[in-house]
C-alpha cells in the first residue's frame, strides 16, 4: 500500500494512505491514478510569485510601459529568448494541437500578475471545461517564433525571428510584435505590419525565398472575441508537456492545479476532462485528430461564423460543414461542398488548405501548405463516405429482383456479357463467390420458395461489403 511522507523540520514520518483516506477511497485512488501516479513528480514543484514580468497601464489608459526593446525589460527579454522558465512566476505551456505557422517552431509562456495579489492567494485563472479560461487583469502571454532555415534539419537550423505578446488590461487585450535582429541579440517593438525575406532550403535541398509577415496591426484579426487566448483551454492543455526547468513530463492541468493557478479545484482528474489529441498522433481517433487541427487553425473565426462551427467539441452534425454548399466553389464545380463526404476532390475546405494564394485558409500568418495536415484531412473526408446502398439479388440494377437477374449473372459469367453495376448484389448465397450457384439460388427463391438472399434484402440498404456506387432504384423485390 502507498505511504505519504510527512516532514516537519527534521522529522520524517510515513503514514499509510489507508490511515488517511480509508480503505475504500484509497483503493479507488490507486485504481484511478495507477501505482506510480501517487509518486509522479509535478512539472513545476513550487510556485514562485511573479514580481518581474509586469506590464501595466497599457495604451488606452495612462503611460505606455511596453518597452521599445525586449532588453528594456529583463524578464520579458528572458521569455523572448526562450528562457522564460527562469523567471519566477512565468509558466511555460504547450497546446496539444498547434496553429500552423509555415514550419515555425514556437515557445510559449504565461505570466500571472502575482504582484497585485497578497500571498498566499496569488493570481489565479478561472477554469472552464469548454472554450477559454478567464484571466486576471495584467496577465501577459508570450509566444516566440523560430523559423527553420533548412527543412532537412529543422531543429538544427532554427532562427529566432519574432516575439509576440498579449497583455490584458481593464479594457481587454492588447497585442504587440517584436522583431529579432539578425544576430538574435535583441528584438525591437514594431509600430506597423512588416514583411521580411528569408532564404530557406526545402526538404529536397532547393533554396527558395520565403516571406515572413509580422502582424503588428493584425493581432485581433484572429484574436477577435472571447476566448482571446486561442490555445489555452482545457482540451488543449490536458496534455503531457516536458517542463524545461525540471525536465519532468507532466500533464499541464495536473501541474497547474498543484501550483494553485485555478480559482477553484478541477472538477475531476485530467483523464475525466476533455482532452484534444495531437493531430498527428495516429493512436488517436481519426476524426478527433482532424477536428483538433481544424479547431486550432480555423475555430478562432468559425465559432460559429457564416453558420460554420469548427470548434473541436461541436458534434459533427452541428458544424455546418458536411455536404454544405460553399459560398464559392473555387473551380471545383457545382457539386463542390464545404466538406463533401467521401470526396476530398470536391471539398472546398481541403482546397483552401492546399492553396497558397488569395483563397488560402487561414487567411493570415501562413503561405505554405501543411502537407501532413492536408493528408490527415483528406483521410478524414474519405472516411466520411457511407457504404453504397444496394439490394442483394438485383444483379442488373433495375430496382427489382426477377428472372432478368439470374440471367444477367449467367450472361456475365459464361457469355462475356456486361459486368454487373454491383457485383456484390449478384452474390445471393453465403459463399462470397460469384458463380453459377448464385443464379441457381436466385431462381430457387423466385420460383420454388427457396431461401431469400442474405441482406440487404428486400430493402435497399448499405453494407460493409458494399458496392463502389449505389445502385438502389425502383421497387422492392
Amino acid at each position: 500500500m502507498h505511504n505519504i511522507v510527512c516532514r516537519e523540520g527534521a522529522i520524517r514520518q510515513e503514514i499509510s494512505l489507508r490511515q488517511v483516506l480509508g480503505s475504500a477511497l484509497a483503493a479507488c485512488l490507486v485504481a484511478v491514478w495507477g501505482s506510480a501516479g501517487l509518486a509522479q513528480p509535478f512539472g513545476i514543484d513550487e510556485r514562485v510569485a511573479n514580481s518581474d514580468l509586469r506590464i501595466e497601464n497599457l495604451p488606452g489608459g495612462g503611460e505606455n510601459p511596453v518597452p521599445d526593446r525586449l532588453s528594456d525589460l529583463p524578464a520579458l527579454f528572458l521569455a523572448g529568448s526562450g528562457q522564460g522558465h527562469q523567471v519566477g512566476g512565468v509558466f511555460p505551456y504547450e497546446p496539444s494541437a498547434k496553429l500552423w505557422s509555415d514550419h515555425a517552431a514556437k515557445e510559449r509562456y504565461i505570466a500571472l500578475p502575482d504582484y497585485a495579489f497578497a500571498a498566499p492567494d496569488l493570481a489565479r485563472m478561472t477554469f472552464t471545461e469548454t472554450d477559454g479560461w478567464g484571466f486576471p487583469e495584467n496577465t501577459v502571454v508570450v509566444k516566440n517564433f523560430l523559423l527553420p532555415l533548412d527543412r532537412r534539419d529543422p531543429e538544427g537550423s532554427l532562427k529566432r525571428i519574432e516575439t509576440r505578446i498579449l497583455c490584458k488590461n481593464a479594457v481587454g487585450w492588447k497585442g504587440f510584435s517584436f522583431e529579432w535582429n539578425e544576430e538574435e541579440t535583441d528584438a525591437v517593438r514594431l509600430e506597423t505590419n512588416k514583411q521580411r525575406q528569408f532564404t530557406v532550403i526545402d526538404e529536397q535541398g532547393v533554396e527558395q525565398s520565403y516571406t515572413w509577415t509580422y502582424p503588428t496591426l493584425a493581432c485581433f484579426s484572429c484574436h477577435t472575441t472571447e476566448p482571446v487566448l486561442l490555445g489555452i483551454n482545457t482540451a488543449q492543455m490536458n496534455f503531457a508537456f516536458t517542463y524545461p526547468a525540471s525536465g519532468v513530463t507532466d500533464n499541464q492541468l495536473r501541474t497547474f492545479q498543484h501550483l494553485n493557478l485555478f480559482d477553484a479545484p478541477l472538477p475531476g482528474l485530467p483523464d475525466l476532462l476533455p482532452r484534444m489529441p495531437e493531430p498527428l498522433d495516429t493512436s488517436a481517433d481519426l476524426e478527433s485528430r482532424a477536428r483538433a487541427y481544424m479547431a486550432a487553425n480555423c475555430s478562432h473565426c468559425h465559432r460559429p461564423l457564416q453558420n460554420l462551427d469548427f470548434r473541436w467539441e461541436t458534434p459533427r452534425e452541428n458544424t455546418g460543414m458536411i455536404d454544405r454548399e460553399p459560398a464559392g466553389d473555387l473551380g471545383l464545380g457545382p457539386d463542390a461542398r464545404v466538406v463533401a463526404a467521401g470526396k476530398p476532390e470536391l471539398s472546398v475546405l481541403l482546397a483552401r488548405m492546399k492553396s497558397t494564394g488569395v483563397t488560402r485558409m487561414p487567411a493570415l500568418g501562413t503561405t505554405v501548405e501543411d502537407t501532413a495536415a492536408t493528408d490527415l484531412v483528406t483521410e478524414w473526408i474519405e472516411s466520411l463516405a457511407e457504404p453504397a446502398r444496394f439490394r442483394r439479388g438485383d444483379c442488373d440494377g433495375d430496382g427489382t429482383v426477377n428472372l432478368s437477374d439470374p440471367m444477367a449473372t449467367l450472361t456475365f459469367i459464361f457469355l462475356g456479357g456486361d459486368a454487373p453495376p454491383c457485383t456484390e448484389a449478384c452474390k445471393t448465397n453465403e459463399d462470397d463467390v460469384l458463380d453459377i450457384s448464385d443464379a441457381i439460388s436466385t431462381l430457387l427463391h423466385l420460383f420454388v420458395g427457396g431461401p431469400p438472399p442474405p441482406g440487404p434484402y428486400p430493402e435497399c440498404e448499405s453494407s460493409e461489403t458494399g458496392c463502389a456506387e449505389g445502385v438502389c432504384s425502383g421497387a422492392k423485390a
